[in-house]
């Protein structure tokens, strides 16, 4: 299972606020990927699959918290 990182509801439900792809029906982990978390995801606008980016996201926070960089995003 290509799931390293759980997200509860109220996460992806966070998540997708910054996205117009509708309000998320349901969502569960896929096995597709050795590398980053992968979920398939229903809004009630159509299916999609959302990645998480495992090394990128490590990478990102570190950026944000090292340079001040929380104001860009």
């Amino acid at each position: 299972m290509a799931v390293y990182t759980e997200v509860s509801f109220e996460e992806l439900q966070r998540l997708l606020e910054q996205y117009d792809i509708g309000e998320p029906l349901s969502f569960k982990g896929i096995a597709e990927g050795i590398e980053n978390s992968n979920f398939y995801l229903q809004t009630d606008r159509g299916a999609f699959i959302l990645t998480l980016y495992e090394k990128r996201v490590a990478c990102i926070a570190r950026c944000r918290s090292k340079h001040a960089m929380a104001a860009r995003w």
